[in-house]
Protein backbone atom coordinates (compact mmCIF):
# COMPACT_ATOMS: atom_id res chain seq x y z
CA UNK A 1 0.00 0.00 0.00
CA UNK A 2 2.81 2.50 0.91
CA UNK A 3 4.35 1.76 -2.66
CA UNK A 4 1.20 2.63 -4.07
CA UNK A 5 1.05 5.30 -1.96
CA UNK A 6 4.42 6.75 -3.90
CA UNK A 7 2.69 6.76 -7.11
CA UNK A 8 -0.33 8.71 -5.90
CA UNK A 9 1.99 11.17 -4.44
CA UNK A 10 3.66 11.62 -8.11
CA UNK A 11 0.07 12.20 -9.77
CA UNK A 12 -0.90 14.64 -7.30
CA UNK A 13 2.26 16.90 -7.42
CA UNK A 14 1.57 20.79 -8.57
CA UNK A 15 4.55 20.50 -10.18
CA UNK A 16 5.98 18.36 -13.23
CA UNK A 17 8.63 15.24 -11.74
CA UNK A 18 11.46 14.00 -13.45
CA UNK A 19 13.72 11.24 -13.39
CA UNK A 20 17.30 10.75 -14.30
CA UNK A 21 18.40 7.48 -14.83
CA UNK A 22 22.25 6.43 -15.32
CA UNK A 23 23.13 2.62 -14.53
CA UNK A 24 19.96 0.84 -14.37
CA UNK A 25 16.45 1.14 -13.39
CA UNK A 26 14.93 -2.18 -12.52
CA UNK A 27 12.12 -3.86 -10.84
CA UNK A 28 10.38 -0.79 -8.64
CA UNK A 29 12.85 1.87 -9.58
CA UNK A 30 11.71 1.35 -13.23
CA UNK A 31 8.18 1.59 -11.92
CA UNK A 32 9.00 4.62 -10.59
CA UNK A 33 11.24 6.14 -13.33
CA UNK A 34 7.93 5.25 -15.72
CA UNK A 35 5.79 6.75 -13.16
CA UNK A 36 7.72 10.26 -13.37
CA UNK A 37 6.32 13.01 -15.83
CA UNK A 38 9.83 13.07 -17.54
CA UNK A 39 12.61 10.67 -17.96
CA UNK A 40 16.04 11.22 -18.94
CA UNK A 41 18.61 8.49 -19.38
CA UNK A 42 22.04 7.92 -20.41
CA UNK A 43 22.02 6.34 -23.72
CA UNK A 44 23.84 3.32 -21.87
CA UNK A 45 21.00 2.87 -19.29
CA UNK A 46 18.96 -0.43 -18.60
CA UNK A 47 15.17 -0.76 -17.67
CA UNK A 48 12.86 -3.87 -17.42
CA UNK A 49 9.67 -4.91 -14.87
CA UNK A 50 12.02 -7.71 -13.89
CA UNK A 51 10.20 -9.47 -11.51
CA UNK A 52 8.40 -11.59 -14.34
CA UNK A 53 12.12 -13.02 -14.62
CA UNK A 54 11.65 -14.41 -10.55
CA UNK A 55 8.16 -15.76 -11.47
CA UNK A 56 5.56 -12.58 -10.10
CA UNK A 57 4.29 -9.91 -11.87
CA UNK A 58 4.78 -6.37 -11.96
CA UNK A 59 1.58 -5.32 -10.07
CA UNK A 60 2.74 -1.84 -9.66
CA UNK A 61 4.44 -1.17 -12.81
CA UNK A 62 1.47 -3.14 -15.49
CA UNK A 63 -0.63 -0.15 -14.42
CA UNK A 64 1.56 2.26 -15.25
CA UNK A 65 3.09 1.01 -18.43
CA UNK A 66 -0.95 0.56 -19.14
CA UNK A 67 -1.26 4.55 -19.18
CA UNK A 68 2.37 5.36 -20.76
CA UNK A 69 3.30 3.08 -23.14
CA UNK A 70 1.42 1.91 -26.42
CA UNK A 71 -0.59 -1.12 -25.71
CA UNK A 72 1.34 -3.85 -27.33
CA UNK A 73 5.06 -2.62 -26.39
CA UNK A 74 3.56 -1.79 -22.49
CA UNK A 75 2.15 -5.45 -22.13
CA UNK A 76 5.89 -6.77 -23.53
CA UNK A 77 7.02 -4.27 -21.40
CA UNK A 78 5.50 -6.09 -18.21
CA UNK A 79 5.48 -9.16 -18.92
CA UNK A 80 8.61 -10.39 -20.58
CA UNK A 81 10.49 -9.84 -17.79
CA UNK A 82 14.27 -8.45 -20.02
CA UNK A 83 16.19 -5.97 -19.82
CA UNK A 84 15.75 -2.89 -22.27
CA UNK A 85 17.66 -0.23 -23.66
CA UNK A 86 17.33 3.61 -22.78
CA UNK A 87 17.34 3.75 -27.08
CA UNK A 88 14.61 1.23 -27.23
CA UNK A 89 12.52 3.24 -24.62
CA UNK A 90 13.49 6.29 -26.29
CA UNK A 91 12.58 5.45 -29.69
CA UNK A 92 8.93 4.09 -27.97
CA UNK A 93 8.63 7.60 -26.37
CA UNK A 94 9.21 6.74 -23.02
CA UNK A 95 12.48 8.33 -22.47
CA UNK A 96 12.37 12.11 -23.32
CA UNK A 97 16.06 12.72 -23.49
CA UNK A 98 19.38 10.86 -24.08
CA UNK A 99 22.74 11.66 -22.98
CA UNK A 100 26.19 9.91 -23.63
CA UNK A 101 28.05 9.69 -20.08
CA UNK A 102 26.98 10.69 -16.53
CA UNK A 103 28.48 14.42 -17.10
CA UNK A 104 26.69 14.73 -19.89
CA UNK A 105 23.42 13.15 -18.61
CA UNK A 106 24.34 15.80 -15.53
CA UNK A 107 23.98 18.90 -18.10
CA UNK A 108 20.79 17.35 -19.96
CA UNK A 109 18.77 16.76 -16.63
CA UNK A 110 20.26 20.34 -15.16
CA UNK A 111 19.19 22.40 -18.45
CA UNK A 112 15.90 20.62 -18.78
CA UNK A 113 15.02 21.11 -15.32
CA UNK A 114 16.19 24.71 -15.25
CA UNK A 115 13.71 25.43 -18.73
CA UNK A 116 11.35 24.30 -16.95
CA UNK A 117 11.92 26.36 -13.68
CA UNK A 118 11.99 29.07 -16.62
CA UNK A 119 8.81 29.33 -17.60
CA UNK A 120 5.36 30.79 -15.09
CA UNK A 121 4.56 28.50 -12.46
CA UNK A 122 1.37 28.95 -12.46
CA UNK A 123 0.85 28.17 -16.70
CA UNK A 124 3.09 25.03 -15.49
CA UNK A 125 0.59 23.74 -12.53
CA UNK A 126 -2.09 24.62 -15.22
CA UNK A 127 -0.88 22.59 -17.74
CA UNK A 128 0.06 19.92 -15.70
CA UNK A 129 -3.26 19.83 -13.86
CA UNK A 130 -5.11 19.85 -17.63
CA UNK A 131 -2.49 17.20 -19.41
CA UNK A 132 -3.18 14.67 -15.98
CA UNK A 133 -7.11 15.30 -16.83
CA UNK A 134 -7.07 14.83 -19.98
CA UNK A 135 -5.17 11.82 -19.98
CA UNK A 136 -8.50 10.03 -17.81
CA UNK A 137 -11.33 12.05 -20.15
CA UNK A 138 -12.67 11.47 -23.39
CA UNK A 139 -11.42 14.04 -25.87
CA UNK A 140 -14.72 16.19 -25.94
CA UNK A 141 -14.65 16.42 -22.04
CA UNK A 142 -10.89 17.61 -21.72
CA UNK A 143 -11.93 19.89 -24.64
CA UNK A 144 -14.50 21.53 -22.56
CA UNK A 145 -12.33 21.79 -19.95
CA UNK A 146 -9.41 23.02 -21.72
CA UNK A 147 -11.80 26.20 -22.90
CA UNK A 148 -13.40 26.58 -18.91
CA UNK A 149 -9.25 26.96 -18.41
CA UNK A 150 -9.03 29.87 -21.09
CA UNK A 151 -12.50 31.22 -19.99
CA UNK A 152 -10.37 31.28 -16.03
CA UNK A 153 -6.98 32.44 -17.78
CA UNK A 154 -9.24 35.09 -19.64
CA UNK A 155 -10.77 36.54 -16.60
CA UNK A 156 -7.67 36.59 -14.38
CA UNK A 157 -6.09 39.01 -16.83
CA UNK A 158 -3.21 36.07 -17.39
CA UNK A 159 -4.57 36.09 -20.99
CA UNK A 160 -4.30 39.53 -22.51
CA UNK A 161 -0.68 39.69 -20.30
CA UNK A 162 0.34 36.23 -22.03
CA UNK A 163 -0.72 37.75 -25.29
CA UNK A 164 1.06 41.11 -25.56
CA UNK A 165 3.96 39.28 -24.47
CA UNK A 166 3.69 36.73 -27.63
CA UNK A 167 2.80 39.53 -29.52
CA UNK A 168 5.81 41.38 -28.58
CA UNK A 169 8.39 38.55 -29.04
Amino acid sequence: AAWGEVFQALRRLPTPSVAVVEGAAVAGGFTLAMATDFLIAERNAVFGALEMANGFPAAMCTPVLAKKAAPRLGLELALFGKAETAERLYAAGLVNRLADGPEALAAEADAFVAHILSLNPLAVRQTLGAYRAAEAQPLEQALTAGITLNQLIEASGNFKAGSSAFVKK
